[in-house]
């Protein structure tokens, strides 16, 4: 009896210093609840029919101003596991996550290579990669009859990956070392690793407005010749984007850092639509910019015969009038 208890002491110990995450009931789908769309396809591929994923934010919202339902709470509180990208990208998640235990939340951006602050990490197709391994990791410790399962479509998602990762570098590698301006830092990883340069940033944090002198400065950095195209979001278009498109010519191009748009479904195709589609713009651009410069140059020559044109038409006016002075002095006319 007292060896009994002495277990029981024991078992009760470990349950406190190893708490296990909520374990999938024999026959049912594990309940993941996930903050955007990107990591719902993530959860999808790996976890395939052993899972029931739901997506908070569906694509068309803005997941840094989300404003979570009723609902939403609902679904966090019955799933399993709660996954979000972390860094700030969903302020809300703290609140709707508020009474759940921390061993069902996943913060997928914790074992990413980051950008500074930017909690945009999914684009970047290495990150994309940790990503996955660490929801298989996740999803084999809530149901472990599971684990080959998870394992073997870890590898296929994987392979997946590589194959557009190789793709978007080579993409990369015809326009590395370029210049581009974007709207707000959701491309910020994708670019670097297409060895891209991000001239300048309009908006860095949510819901601010670039300044005139930003606006000023980017038009700048087109007409110089120095950035090749504009980088626009779906979500969200910068009329400042516009503006400076219309002021300078520069070419636009429209990504999305989410899915759900574009007809684009899986995580694979987001990365390589966004890789193509900046290659494209920055190749029309170069196009454009080199015929800006062109035409800047025309401009500037036109410029300096106007001057020189008025330079020599008051000259002339000059000695006319000194023409007629002499005159007026031989004749005597005072």
């Amino acid at each position: 009896m007292k060896a009994l208890s002495i277990f029981a002491v024991i078992l009760m110990l470990t349950i406190v210093a190893f708490p296990a995450y909520s374990a999938a009931p024999p026959g049912e789908k594990v309940r993941v609840a996930v903050t955007i769309n990107v990591i719902e396809d993530m959860v999808e591929q790996i976890g395939g029919n052993r899972v029931e994923v739901t997506s908070l934010v569906t694509g068309l919202e803005n997941p840094h101003t989300y404003s979570f339902t009723t609902d939403d709470r609902q679904t966090v509180e019955n799933s399993q596991l709660f996954i979000e990208i972390g860094m700030g990208l969903e302020p809300w998640a703290e609140d709707i996550t508020a009474d759940l235990p921390k061993e069902r939340i996943l913060v997928l951006s914790d074992n990413c290579t980051k950008l500074g602050s930017n909690p945009h990490v999914w684009m970047d197709p290495e990150n994309g990669k940790a990503m996955a391994w660490d929801i298989e990791k996740r999803l084999s410790s809530i149901d472990p009859d599971g684990s080959d399962y998870y394992m073997a479509n870890l590898r296929e998602f994987l392979a997946e990956i590589n194959y557009v990762e190789v793709k978007e570098k080579s993409l990369g590698a015809e326009v590395s070392g370029t210049g581009v301006i974007t709207a707000a830092p959701g491309f910020s990883y994708l670019l670097h690793s297409m060895n891209i340069t991000e001239l300048h940033t309009l908006v860095t944090t949510p819901g601010s407005t670039p300044s005139a002198g930003d606006i000023a400065t980017c038009e700048e950095l087109v007409r110089s010749g120095k950035a090749y195209a504009l980088i626009d979001m779906a979500q969200s278009p910068s009329p400042a984007i516009k503006q400076i498109s219309q002021d300078t010519g520069a070419v636009v191009v429209t990504g999305t850092p989410l899915l759900g748009i574009y007809g684009i479904e899986h995580y694979t195709d987001l990365i390589l639509y966004n890789a193509q589609a900046i290659h494209d713009g920055i190749l029309n651009g170069e196009r454009n910019r080199d015929m800006n410069l062109i035409n800047n140059r025309l401009d500037a020559l036109s410029m300096q015969v106007k001057i020189l044109s008025l330079f020599l038409i008051f000259m002339f006016l000059l000695a006319i009038a000194e023409l007629v002075q002499i005159r007026r002095l031989r004749r005597g006319d005072f």
